[in-house]
């Protein structure tokens, strides 16, 4: 479908290198009777060969650490983010990620330290 192709174009290479783990995350080297490729290229044109090189590339790419706390941030508190406040905390993440080695655990709980996450509002509660 060509109003999918956008997307595929940037995520497929991403799966591409894990195509070496079957669906509950076995070590494979073929498919059926097929050689696993774990290839991929980004549409930047960097290339990589399974998951070990992909994480090399992205561990280099000095844009990840700001990418990874948006997305945590924005699924943490079930919104876009949208103000100057989530900004100036997507920055503080963003900070304390490097500060930390760019280590998750250290997001994570940055993110439920977040204003925007303690004060995030749930979906009402309907009761009969």
């Amino acid at each position: 479908n060509i109003s999918c192709s956008s997307c595929h174009v940037q995520m497929d290479p991403i799966g591409f290198s894990m195509e070496n783990y079957d669906g509950v995350g076995a070590w494979r080297d073929r498919d059926g009777t097929q050689a696993i490729d774990a290839t991929g290229v980004l549409p930047d044109g960097r290339t990589f060969n399974g998951v070990a090189e992909l994480s090399k590339v992205l561990k280099d790419d000095p844009r990840v650490p700001r990418c990874i706390s948006r997305k945590m941030l924005t699924f943490a508190i079930g919104r876009e983010l949208n103000n100057t406040s989530d900004k100036c905390t997507l920055d503080g993440l963003t900070a304390t990620m490097a500060k930390e080695g760019n280590r998750l655990p250290a997001l994570a709980v940055e993110i439920v330290k977040s204003p925007q996450f303690l004060q995030r509002r749930g979906a009402k509660v309907v009761t009969p």
